[in-house]
């Protein structure tokens, strides 16, 4: 192997490369991080595993001497929310997670709302069908309406398999829902005074999980409806 080509590499595996000491100038314990070091008899799971599935998504850090070396630092975020919310699942506070969740969002959305509408837009989530949305409408120029739907991931089947599982399971009662709520939003804009036209804005609000959504079929050329995943609205 070329020197230069060694000397990268080495320099690489030291940014990933943390000694007992580096750990404990930053109060940091083994013991602390022993959830995330990676079982030896998980080995065999790798060559077989997709990436998503690999046991160093969970388990990202490999333990040599008394040192800590990130086998997959891409993993870091995804480990650390997939161990805190199966955590607080565990002990029986998924309603009260899906709550505070909930409790971000709309503060984030209240503060900063989608697409530049109304300052501090009235954003509640309440539960339908074991859905959990917020739904809200506005006049953003004469005649045209903006329509907001958020839909929250109530974290059913996070606990058993994490970002393995979609943040909406049950895709008909979703769709259901969403059909309904947009059918009557319109109905009441379309009586405005003046109405030209509206846009349906469905906005997803995960942890991070994958999803597959239909949206709901408009028959009326002056509707629109699109959907955006929340990290896009915010960028």
């Amino acid at each position: 192997m070329p020197k230069v080509v060694r000397d990268s590499l080495n320099d690489l595996a030291k940014r990933v490369t943390f000694t007992e000491r580096d750990l404990v100038s930053h109060g940091i314990s083994l013991e602390a991080l022993s959830p995330f070091i990676f079982d030896p008899q998980s080995k065999r799971f790798i060559t077989t595993a997709t990436l998503s599935r690999s046991p160093l998504v969970t388990m990202p850090l490999l333990r040599k001497d008394n040192s800590i070396i990130v086998a997959l630092p891409t993993a870091i975020s995804a480990t650390i929310r997939e161990y805190v919310l199966s955590s607080i699942i565990h002990s029986g506070l998924r309603e009260d997670a899906t709550r505070v969740i909930a409790e971000e969002y709309q503060r984030l959305f209240v503060n900063d709302s989608p697409l530049n509408g109304p300052h501090r837009p009235p954003i509640r989530f309440r539960r339908v069908k074991d859905q959990i949305l917020g739904s809200y409408a506005c006049q953003v120029d004469r005649g045209r309406y903006l329509h907001v739907i958020l839909i929250l991931d109530n974290l059913e089947g996070f606990f058993d398999h994490g970002f393995n599982s979609e943040a909406y399971s049950n895709l008909d009662i979703l769709h259901d829902v969403l059909r309904q709520e947009v059918s009557r939003v319109r109905e009441h804009l379309d009586q405005a005074v003046e109405f030209r036209n509206g846009l349906t804005l469905i906005i997803g609000c995960g942890v991070g999980r994958g999803y597959a959504l239909v949206l709901p079929e408009i028959d009326d050329s002056r509707w629109r409806i699109t959907f955006m995943p929340a990290p896009d609205v915010c960028t």
